[in-house]
C-alpha cells in the first residue's frame, strides 16, 4: 500500500492545490445560503494565505427544468484571485426549485470538467 502511494505523490506537485466548491444553490437552502457563502469565503481567504499554490473555484446547480429555467449547473473555472472568487460567492443565491429533480449530478459533472493541473 505504501508502494503506491509513493508513486501517486510522485506524480504531483504537493504545493499546489486546486480547491472546487460545489453549492446547492436550489430555493431549498435559502435559509443556508448566507452561511455557505461565508463559510466559503473563510476558507478561501484562509486557503490562499497559506505557502501553497492555491487555485479556487466554485460550481453552483439547482433544479432541472420545469422546476427550474435559471441554470441547472453554472461553473466559474478556477483563479488565483481571491476577490473574483468572492466576487462569485457573493453573487450566489438561492432560489426556484421543487423538491425534485434537484441537479446534484451535474454539478459534480461540471466539477469532474474544471481545468484541474495535472
Amino acid at each position: 500500500m505504501l508502494q503506491s502511494l509513493d508513486r501517486w505523490a510522485a506524480r504531483h506537485d504537493s504545493q499546489q492545490v486546486d480547491l472546487a466548491f460545489v453549492v446547492d444553490c436550489t430555493g431549498s437552502m435559502g435559509s443556508y445560503i448566507a452561511q455557505t457563502q461565508r463559510n466559503i469565503t473563510f476558507i478561501a481567504e484562509t486557503v490562499i494565505k497559506t505557502a501553497f499554490d492555491v487555485r479556487l473555484a466554485l460550481v453552483e446547480y439547482r433544479d432541472h427544468p420545469p422546476q427550474d429555467t435559471s441554470y441547472v449547473s453554472r461553473s466559474h473555472d478556477f483563479t488565483n484571485n481571491v476577490t473574483e472568487m468572492k466576487g462569485w460567492v457573493d453573487s450566489m443565491s438561492a432560489a426556484g426549485g421543487g423538491d425534485i429533480p434537484e441537479a446534484v449530478a451535474d454539478g459534480l459533472y461540471e466539477a469532474l470538467n474544471l481545468t484541474y493541473r495535472p
